[in-house]
């Protein structure tokens, strides 16, 4: 029979959901860790990984061009599915039974897992407000360069027309 102290204690179980949750979560960032920078370099160096592919023919060109493909298609949406889990799992870990609290962990996780979540949201509000700057310095840009002759009120003050 195991004694209380040991960690194989039947009222105390082997691992917490959410300590299971935080672990899946921690997997979960290293992944997108490991594949961001793996997209990223492969995105910026696609040339010259191209120019190494193009001379080759037949069969070696073929497997070449639908790895790189393959590569290309897949590395960056393991780093996006590897963030999300990551949010997801985080987030799950903070609302349940865990051994361990870590306020000082739990408010970050919570803040990053509603700005994903509203994220959507965010960006449509943005847009428009995105849109109107764009169009006002076009707008800006556009008075700067025509060049109209200025407008005269009566009492002799020069506006600039618009």
């Amino acid at each position: 029979m195991p004694s209380p102290s040991s960690p194989h204690a039947p009222d105390i179980p082997a691992e917490l959901p959410g300590d299971a949750a935080r672990r899946r979560a921690k997997r979960s960032l290293l992944t997108f860790i490991i594949a961001l920078p793996i997209s990223w370099w492969l995105f910026s160096r696609l040339e010259p990984i191209w120019d190494r592919i193009l001379p080759l023919e037949g069969l070696p060109f073929m497997a070449a061009a639908t790895l790189l493909g393959a590569v290309l298609a897949i590395a960056p949406l393991v780093a996006a599915i590897g963030f999300l889990l990551a949010v997801w799992f985080g987030v799950d870990s903070v609302y349940l039974p865990r051994r361990t609290t870590s306020a000082a962990l739990d408010k970050p996780i919570v803040a990053v897992g509603l700005l994903v979540w509203f994220s959507p949201a965010l960006a449509a509000i943005a847009a428009p407000g995105a849109a109107c700057m764009r169009a006002a310095s076009i707008s800006c840009a556009h008075r700067a360069t025509t060049s109209s002759p200025p407008i005269r009120s009566p009492s002799g003050r020069v506006w600039v027309s618009g």
